[in-house]
């Protein structure tokens, strides 16, 4: 007579077993390993592409035009597998865009203190343009 616990010779299945939840897939990235450790496939890098192209719009021109460069420097390495040398291009276009971005504020701040400090001095003016040498009118 055999224990309970023993062989499963007599056990029936009632279903396919349900897999263990894995995270979902991103379009691009490797989901397969190639180093046979087993280890995962390094993390690929980000572009900031449509930052550098913002910056380059609305902020500096020469400077986001270099950080578009590296952009694109970053999602060539990382299509050839190179992921240090896409984390280099990355750190730069990220440095750039932020650099255009700082330089591209300041101006827009000193413009708008300049327009209204403008605009203000023209008001007094025209309330009494006696006391200023020059008549804005």
């Amino acid at each position: 007579m055999e224990s309970w616990g023993g062989s499963n010779e007599y056990a029936v299945s009632i279903g396919p077993e349900t897999p263990a939840w894995s995270p979902p897939r991103r379009a691009g990235y490797p989901t397969e390993t190639s180093d046979p450790t087993g280890q995962p496939p390094p993390r690929r890098e980000r572009a900031h592409l449509l930052y550098s192209i913002l910056t380059t719009l609305l902020c500096c021109l020469p400077i986001g035009l270099g950080a578009l460069v590296y952009s694109r420097k970053t999602i060539a390495a990382n299509q050839q597998g190179d992921f240090l040398k896409a984390r280099r291009a990355s750190d730069r276009a990220l440095t750039l865009n932020r650099v255009a971005l700082t330089i591209g504020a300041v101006i827009y701040l000193a413009g708008t203190s300049y327009l209204i400090f403008g605009i203000l001095a023209k008001w007094d003016a025209y309330k009494d343009p006696r006391t200023y040498k020059f008549y804005l009118g």
